[in-house]
Order: C-alpha cells, then sequence, then structure tokens
C-alpha cells in the first residue's frame, strides 16, 4: 500500500502532461516562408495593411513582407493600388468607401497570391450621452457605474466593440498616459451573454440579438481601477474634456468573429513566467484557432466606424 501511494500522484501528472502535449509539424529553421500574414482594419476613408511572412518557430521578430503588390477592389474595378510605407505596412489613398458594400484585397508576391474579402459595416452608430458616477459599497470599496445609451438600427444584425479609456495628464511631462476600464462587477446582461469576460479582453464586443433595433442603455459596473495601456502620447488628450472617454464602434461580423477568437486565444496563451510557476506549466491550455478570412495565407481583412465620446459625469 505504501508503494501504491508513492507512486499514483507521479503517474496521475505524468498523464496530464501527456495529454495537453501534441506534434506540430511546423519547421523550425526553414528560412524562406513561402505564407504571408495578412492584418488590416479599415474604415470609410482610412486603412493600412499590414503585411508578414510565415517565419520559423524559432524566429521571434515577425519578418515584414516590403516587395508586394496589394490591391484593392470593388465591384470589379481596382479602386487603388496600396503604397508601401516601410515595415510591412501598406496605406490605401484612393477614395472614399462606401458602407455595406463589399471589397475584395488582392495580395500578390514573387512566390504567393493572397486574396480576402469584406464588407464595411451599414452605418455608423452614435452614442446619444455616456454617463459615470461613483457608488461606495458596504464594505468601503469604491465602484465605477458606466451607463450607454444609443439607438440600433433595425434594418439588419450589427455588431459593436468598446473601450472605457482613462487618460492622466502628466503636467511636468506635458503628456498623458493611456490607461482603461478593464474589471466589471457587473455586467450588462448583452455583454454578458458573449461569454467574453472570463477570458479577460482588452475591449468589450457584442452583438444585437437581445437588442433587435431600438434604442438601447448598456449598464455596467466596473471596479475603480484601471489597466495600464503602455502608451504615452504628448500633450492632452481631447484637450482633457472628460476624465474617461468611450472608444465606440460599430464593426463588421468579420471583425466581431476574429476579436472573439483573440481573446480566447490570448487569455490560453499564458503571458506569466510558466518557468518559475508550476501551476501555469502544467495546466497551461492548449492554444486556441483565431478565425481567419484570408484564402491561401493567414490574418483578417476587416472594417469598422469608429467615434470617441467624452464619458460625462453624472
Amino acid at each position: 500500500m505504501s508503494i501504491q501511494k508513492g507512486v499514483f500522484p507521479i503517474f496521475l501528472a505524468g498523464s496530464i502532461l501527456m495529454s495537453c502535449t501534441k506534434p506540430l509539424d511546423l519547421p523550425l529553421d526553414e528560412e524562406n516562408a513561402q505564407e504571408l500574414i495578412l492584418s488590416c482594419f479599415f474604415t470609410s476613408d482610412n486603412f493600412e495593411a499590414y503585411l508578414t511572412k510565415f517565419r520559423s518557430i524559432l524566429q521571434p521578430e515577425a519578418i515584414p513582407e516590403e516587395d508586394a503588390i496589394i490591391e484593392l477592389w470593388h465591384q470589379h474595378q481596382l479602386m487603388d493600388t496600396l503604397s508601401y510605407q516601410g515595415s510591412g505596412r501598406y496605406r490605401y489613398t484612393g477614395s472614399n468607401l462606401v458602407s455595406g458594400e463589399l471589397y475584395q484585397l488582392l495580395v500578390k508576391t514573387d512566390y504567393h497570391e493572397v486574396q480576402a474579402s469584406a464588407i464595411l459595416p451599414p452605418a455608423k452608430v452614435e452614442i446619444d450621452h455616456a454617463t459615470y458616477f461613483f457608488v461606495e459599497s458596504a464594505d468601503g470599496n469604491e465602484y465605477i457605474d458606466i451607463n450607454l445609451h444609443f439607438f440600433d438600427p433595425d434594418s439588419e444584425k450589427n455588431y459593436y466593440e468598446f473601450v472605457i479609456l482613462h487618460p492622466f495628464y502628466d503636467e511636468l511631462k506635458d503628456s498623458t498616459y493611456l490607461s482603461y476600464l478593464h474589471d466589471i462587477a457587473i455586467p450588462d446582461a448583452v455583454l454578458n451573454r458573449e461569454g467574453d469576460l472570463v477570458y479577460a479582453p482588452s475591449s468589450f464586443v457584442f452583438s444585437d440579438e437581445l437588442i433587435n433595433g431600438g434604442p438601447y442603455e448598456m449598464q455596467l459596473r466596473f471596479e475603480h481601477s484601471s489597466v495600464s495601456g503602455n502608451r504615452w502620447i504628448k500633450g492632452k488628450y481631447r484637450n482633457n474634456q472628460s476624465e474617461y472617454y468611450l472608444i465606440f464602434r460599430t464593426v463588421s461580423e468579420d471583425y466581431y468573429r476574429f476579436r472573439k477568437s483573440w481573446f480566447r486565444h490570448r487569455h490560453n496563451q499564458s503571458t506569466d513566467n510558466q518557468f518559475d510557476n508550476e501551476l501555469q506549466l502544467l495546466f497551461g491550455a492548449e492554444p486556441f484557432t483565431l478565425f481567419s478570412n484570408v484564402s491561401n495565407g493567414f490574418g483578417i481583412f476587416a472594417g469598422y466606424h469608429e467615434g470617441i465620446f467624452p464619458i460625462h459625469e453624472q
């Protein structure tokens, strides 16, 4: 009996490690990548495409594709050939795009060709008003209640994304540090239905499945703390109009699906130091497949409309 008690925990740990391990058929030292990764988010008046080569698993840095030809097509007409800006970035300089229309992106290199299609969201949804106020609980903790009011068009299904920005202006540096509200204490029913909150998302996406057209007021309660955005900007953010700002986007379905898959992928790829934390090493999750609408390659081509609104204290 004493031998069995000593062996069982070791056998169990070995079984767990083996069950979370599978071989990956990837080249470890291949120098000439033959696949492309495309990242492109566009609005009605501007967008950039970011193009990199599929790299070896041992290569930590992205390898930009510098010699590609990227064309934007609409209704079988060439809209523009994107101009190269350096570091794998290509910029669209053509005329404004039309909401609700389908666009195709064609990427050509000497060794590969990639295609992607996306629909620009049908309409930009404005925020009627956004307010916040502080709430102190019985145990002394302080929360921030955020109310967002907008009108959801009922013509078709709509998708949205938002972030609550909390800028801090440093007068000595004449710069603003950008952080955002992250920890939701009491979620709105629409947001809760998405099932993303357990993955600690960096932004919040939702569909109008429960709204189905008409006016809607989203009510959220956040912990009174903000998460670092690791970004400084020169001067004041929007001239310090408000303590909090709402970045609100009307997004395409492809964008919505990509972001939801990204939350899960990023959460599973733990950023903790796994070698100093045995539990992280032992119970690390499997990778989550990212959504892609790129043919013959990897990545995303999607559109959105964006508005930035001050949130006023109630």
